[in-house]
């Protein structure tokens, strides 16, 4: 079954790249702190709701996470 779970991730990541990622964006706005990571995207969601609740809450600053592109090997 690993085969089978495999194909299937490969499929949603193709289906994703169809979609605009809001964490493949470059540059952050006025006011705002962009923190570029080389995690999966459940960490990155993880983070930026941390960020969201706690840090943004209490300072007002916008924090955007970005993933970083991976490098061909």
């Amino acid at each position: 079954m690993p085969f089978l779970s495999a194909a299937g991730e490969g499929i949603k990541r193709f289906i994703h790249s169809f979609k605009r990622d809001p964490y493949q964006s470059i540059g952050a706005d006025a006011g705002e702190i962009e923190v570029w990571v080389n995690r999966p995207r459940q960490y990155v969601d993880l983070m930026q709701w941390f960020a969201d609740q706690s840090f943004t809450e209490s300072t007002g600053i916008e924090v955007k996470f970005s993933i970083m592109p991976t490098s061909p090997s």
